[in-house]
């Protein structure tokens, strides 16, 4: 119970440059605050219809996260709001209500109607402000993603739609507005081709549990190449699936307060050299800060009185916790911490040693780095790295020549996207 309350109660945060803590309800964005909230709302509910009088409990009672579809006695529906709005000691979980009208009422994307013999009706609910804005056809996104948004509105319509009447109409409304966003005639047919032949092949298509992938990988999206490796993971039984790298929302919207470079964790640094134009490639899952600090006094402990010829050379024959070090004491070399660059980020352990030695390293030339880092990367990737760095430079010299010429220079600058996809097609992929 101590470390759920230390869990729960770690709710911190910044907001211009201040220290702030959360004192009620659970942290957004926590993976353990659904789980509380619900825990926390299935006890109220219980205790919500154990202690409601006769007269006024609920027939029917099913709710899902905060919306709830209950059946209760008619003309008691005031008197059962006002005593669940009593269960919660604190007043912060406060209900509201919203009746049936013209014998209809929405539950989540579903619309119950009455009918006028009693049966019951379902089919899709919009909000008023629903814009019927999907994923555009055209945006940078794998064709299975596209298709998808097809496939998810026809299986939400044959789900919930019970009458067939109201599916065609569903169907007609999902053309009309995936139409507006670019998709073509023929999305729809491949969509239901492949539900028609899943149903044709649903026991054939069953698998023992040896023969299921017991690996699921996730792919960043890169046109022409992704696709490719997908299948050659799909022929040794590995099981992808693929995540847009680049997103709109990533780029506009920024909630949380900008960290000082200094406090930056999980990243991949670059320190310089005063005296010459090598540099040190190096990761840390701490505080960058933390880190310089760490470097700056290894190379002060190591270099005092190390500025002799005879000394730098003893020095030489030292194995030094850091690659700055060694070069300090040995070129007689002044480090430039204070100019230290971030070149990438990566909280996930790995990834990060292999975006630091795998790639980093081998991408700059002048490093100082005694060995390829702690992860070993095939070799194989070699060109692979150097085309993307020698494209890279590429971009930056003729966007340069854009800004120059006045718009009289009409080349494309080539970026690393474009490069690995060029790289594959010469080695015949």
């Amino acid at each position: 119970m101590e470390l759920l309350s230390l869990v729960l109660n770690t709710t911190y945060f910044t907001f211009n440059g201040d220290i702030y803590r959360q004192k009620e309800g659970m942290a957004m964005g926590s993976p353990v605050s659904p789980i509380m909230a619900n825990i926390f709302m299935e006890d109220l509910e219980q205790r919500a219809t154990e202690t409601a009088p006769s007269h006024i409990k609920p027939i029917f009672w099913r709710r899902y996260v905060d919306d709830v579809l209950a059946i209760v006695p008619i003309g008691f529906e005031e008197e059962l709001l006002q005593h669940l709005n009593t269960i919660d000691q604190t007043g912060q979980i406060k209900f509201t209500m919203e009746n049936m009208k013209n014998n209809t009422i929405p539950f989540l994307d579903t619309l119950i109607t009455i009918q006028d013999n009693g049966n019951i009706k379902t089919s899709v609910y919009r909000k008023s402000t629903h814009t019927d804005q999907y994923l555009h056809f055209q945006s940078n996104h794998p064709l299975e993603h596209k298709l998808s948004v097809v496939n998810t509105l026809v299986d939400r319509c044959e789900s919930i739609v019970s009458t067939e009447e109201g599916q065609k109409q569903e169907m007609s409304h999902i053309k009309a507005a995936l139409s507006t966003c670019g998709y073509p005639d023929w999305s729809f047919k491949r969509v239901k081709d492949k539900r028609e032949h899943r149903k044709a092949n649903k026991d054939k298509e069953k698998t023992t549990d040896k023969e299921k992938s017991r690996v699921n990988i996730g792919l960043p999206y890169v046109e022409g190449m992704t696709q490719r490796l997908r299948r050659t993971l799909k022929q040794h039984n590995i099981n992808t699936y693929i995540t847009p790298k680049n997103k709109l929302r990533e780029s506009l919207v920024h909630p949380k307060d900008k960290i000082d470079k200094d406090q930056q964790c999980g990243i991949v640094y670059q320190v310089g050299c005063h005296n010459c134009k090598k540099v040190y490639i190096g990761e840390t899952g701490r505080a960058l800060k933390t880190r310089i600090i760490e470097h700056k006094t290894d190379v002060e402990k190591n270099t005092v009185g190390t500025r002799t010829r005879s000394a730098r050379h003893s020095q030489s024959k030292i194995l030094h916790k850091s690659a700055i070090t060694d070069h300090a004491t040995i070129e007689n070399h002044i480090p430039d911490f204070e100019n230290t660059k971030i070149l990438d980020k990566e909280q996930h352990y790995l990834s990060r040693k292999i975006k630091e030695e795998a790639i980093w390293i081998r991408k700059t030339n002048m490093n100082i780095n005694r060995d390829q880092g702690g992860h070993e990367l095939s070799h194989i990737y070699d060109d692979l790295i150097k085309r993307d760095t020698r494209a890279s430079k590429g971009g930056h010299q003729q966007k340069a020549e854009h800004q120059t010429k006045d718009g009289a220079s009409h080349r494309t600058m080539t970026n690393d996207r474009t490069s690995c996809q060029r790289h594959l097609r010469d080695q015949g992929y």
